[in-house]
Formats: structure tokens, sequence, C-alpha cells
């Protein structure tokens, strides 16, 4: 079992401290954070292995056709595909199965180690939280092997040099949420979580998974993209449609944390909260 993050940049974020805080109260394995930051000292206290990118990576050199948009940068979507290959070197680096990746402005709230041994008995290879028809979010994602993240950016890439790049349906915004969705619905080896209570297998976690929506909701949507700290509704993804149809309501409560209810009033926790706005600090 093992945690991996990731981030790109000579500075790591300071909500990623609020992710680790949160993160070491419900889990005491490995955690590793794959990175180039120079100011990685501070993160000792957590326990956390420090794994240095390779910018040489080939797959790196191949993304980098591929038409990103400039908004904000063009370096933001390029590093967010990058990333999985940078967490390949070491997974693969280092043999590792059963692990977990997430974005590091995500907060869990229950034991980490069961949700894996769940996962690894459920899903044979890749499972991820779907956002909408067009993208997989890394709000949680589970691999059962590295081979499984091998197999990923290997298709990846095979899409990148088929289109030289430029992808038809993903328009001017194509980014890794839209690859492994892409990916998801030609190939069987990537699965969704369940992130109603309606979905397959939700009844073996009693939780839902946040791939974006829920933590939007509660926490609003980033000031870089030209949202504020309000509660935001995407009518694009799953999970927007049904909260703006009044089929679920999102709540969140200091002690139980956060939870949708139905229309029974029935409640259902959620296990992550993907918190886009970075204010993790409310949710603490």
């Amino acid at each position: 079992m093992h945690l991996i993050l990731s981030h790109i940049g000579l500075e790591l974020p300071n909500h990623l401290e609020d992710c680790l805080t949160q993160t070491r109260k419900f889990y005491d394995g490995p955690i590793t954070i794959v990175t180039n930051s120079i100011n990685t000292d501070w993160v000792k206290k957590y326990e956390v292995n420090i794994e240095n990118i390779n910018f040489e990576n080939e797959k790196f050199k191949i993304s980098q056709i591929v038409n990103f948009s400039e908004n904000p940068t063009r370096n933001f979507w390029l590093y967010t595909l990058a990333r999985l290959f940078f967490i390949e070197d070491f997974v693969v680096k280092n043999k590792i199965d059963n692990f977990v990746l997430f974005e590091n402005d995500v907060l869990i709230f229950s034991n980490l180690n069961e949700i894996i041994d769940k996962m690894s008995n459920i899903y044979k290879n890749v499972s991820i939280t779907m956002s909408c028809d067009l993208r997989a979010t890394t709000g949680f994602s589970f691999f059962k092997s590295y081979k499984d993240l091998i197999r990923l950016t290997n298709d990846i890439i095979e899409l990148i040099n088929k289109f030289n790049g430029i992808i038809p349906e993903f328009g001017k915004y194509p980014s890794e949420m839209m690859f492994i969705r892409k990916i998801s619905k030609t190939k069987d080896y990537i699965s969704s979580l369940p992130i109603f209570p309606t979905d397959e297998f939700f009844g073996h976690f009693n939780f839902v998974f946040d791939p974006a929506s829920y933590g939007q909701f509660l926490g609003g949507y980033p000031i870089i993209h030209g949202g504020s700290s309000e509660p935001h509704i995407d009518l694009g993804t799953y999970i927007g449609k049904k909260i703006d149809d009044g089929e679920y309501r999102v709540f969140f409560d200091k002690k139980d944390g956060p939870f949708i209810t139905n229309n029974k009033n029935e409640k259902f926790k959620i296990y992550n909260l993907h918190v886009w706005s970075k204010n993790l600090k409310k949710f603490l």
C-alpha cells in the first residue's frame, strides 16, 4: 500500500500541508511526493518520502506536442498530464502495487488502509472518479499494480501519436482528465468509483467519492479559473446535474465530515473532498 502525491514547481503549495495533516489522521502508511520542488524539508514531520522528477522522461517529451491551452498557462495543462509519467518512473522503479493517487488539494475522511484493502479485492486494475462523459479526475484513483499505470500512460502516448497531439473531441482544452476518460470508454481496465449511493460497489464502501463537484459546491471554484468561494455547481458534471435537480444535497459537519442526502432524507458519507478552491482549512 502506498499513497502518491505530486507537484511540479519549485515551491510546494501551502494547501499541501492541510492535505498531509488530514491524511495522517487516517493513514499511517508510506507517502511519496513526486516533485521538483526545492523547499521540501518541512514535509519531513509528516514522514513523507520525496522522489525527484526526471524531466528527461521520454513520454514527457512526446506529450509536449499536445495543443494545450494557454488558459491559465500551457505548462499548467502540460504538467497535469506529465505527472503521470513522472509517477510512473517512481512506481516502476520500486515495483509498487496497490497504490492510490489523488490531488494535493484533496482531503480524506476515513481510514485509507481499509479503502485500499477493499479496492484491491474489488477492482482488477484501475478505479477512478469519473466527472462526466468527457473527464475523469484524480480526485481519487487506485492502481492495483504499477503495470496498470504503464498501460495507461502507453495508451495516452498512443493517442497523442495517433492524432499528432490534436485529439478532435478535446477541443481547445485537452487535459489528462480527457485522456483518461476517453481511454476508459474503449478499454476495460479502468473502472468508475461510486460517486452516488446508487452506483455499483457503493455498498462495499458505504462512501461516495468526489471527482471534484462535491468539493466545488462546498468550497467554491478556483479564482485562477474565474471562480470564488461561493458554492459552485458545474452543470456539465454528473454530480452537478443531480445537485441542480435537487436529487442530492451536500453538507459538511465538523464532527461527521462531508455527506449528501437524497429526497428520502437518507444520509450518505463522502470519503474525500476535492477542494478546487484550495481552501482546505475550512474542512479540517
